[in-house]
């Protein structure tokens, strides 16, 4: 592992944006699996240096300094084992100290790293073996394929990124991890986990109905149907729009397409003051917060 990257972009600036610390003005100097291998400080002189067994374990050079993030890039959680999302691994041992969570299927040894070859492979979640060339397709795919190590990622990227100074990709991270969870495909994801298991009948039913729900409001959401919050006399949302044609039998009696409104609005009706009808211009029928009428 002879690849060293400088900073976030593998460009020559040694010069962080933020310090670990106040007092330490430092950042990091990664290695081809993104480990740190050691910190400099903003003239670019290196301060801290770590240098790492094959399966993690690491020795220490230089001042003591408020650094977590070591081998593979992962957090030391202070006792010797690395947060790796989904469970804690120990060089030391060798292995992660949790179980696989897909157990058997998963291979025979529930808590093997990287198939015992940690020069080159990492595990960035804890739940496959991935290229440690920071940008393969395999750990591409599992970000995507796994809604929550996904979410996890996200977060630790939007954590990281602020620790480094970089906030236009701390922003980035915050929002993608906020869509994950507007989303509720980690959701989904658990529920069809829990419908292909031995779970009991009671927890099954609940699951499927939750999909139900997530699949109601995914529709509602992608064709632009109006969403009641409680009284359709009194409030309807459509926060994409109306995509589909409706009726004006109301007014003509006869069955015709009146038009389609592509804009996020919603209705509310405003009562009179009085406590009596409605006042004016607070008709349920008109599109807010554009006040366009029918």
């Amino acid at each position: 592992m002879n690849r060293l990257n400088w900073g976030l972009s593998g460009t020559e600036s040694l010069h962080p944006k933020t310090p670990l610390h106040p007092q330490e003005a430092c950042g990091p100097i990664t290695d081809a699996l993104d480990g740190t291998m050691a910190l400099v400080d903003s003239s670019g002189n290196v301060q801290t240096q770590y240098t790492y067994e094959p399966f993690g374990r690491v020795s220490t050079n230089g001042p003591a300094n408020s650094n977590s993030q070591k081998y593979t890039n992962r957090e030391d959680d202070g006792t010797g084992q690395y947060y790796y999302r989904s469970r804690y691994y120990s060089p030391a041992l060798q292995r992660f100290t949790g179980e696989d969570r897909i157990g058997l299927a998963g291979g025979i040894n529930l808590y093997a790293y990287v198939d015992g070859d940690p020069v080159d492979f990492t595990d960035s979640f804890g739940e496959s073996k991935d290229c440690g060339c920071g940008g393969s397709v395999v750990e591409l795919w599992f970000r995507v394929s796994d809604v929550r190590a996904a979410q996890d990622w996200w977060n630790g990227f939007h954590n990281e990124q602020i620790q480094k100074g970089n906030w236009a990709a701390a922003t980035g991270g915050d929002i993608l991890n906020k869509l994950l969870t507007m989303s509720e495909l980690a959701e989904v994801q658990s529920d069809g986990e829990v419908l292909g298991s031995d779970a009991s009948t009671f927890r099954k039913v609940t699951a499927g109905l939750d999909l139900i729900r997530i699949g109601a409001t995914w529709y509602f959401l992608l064709t632009g149907d109006e969403i009641v919050p409680k009284d359709p006399k009194t409030c309807r949302i459509a926060p994409l729009g109306n995509r589909t044609w409706t009726t004006n039998w109301a007014r003509t009696k006869k069955w015709e397409k009146i038009g389609i409104n592509q804009l996020p609005h919603y209705h509310r009706r405003i009562p009179h003051p009085s406590g009596k009808g409605t006042a004016w211009g607070g008709s349920i029928d008109w599109h807010r917060p554009w006040e366009k009428g029918f």
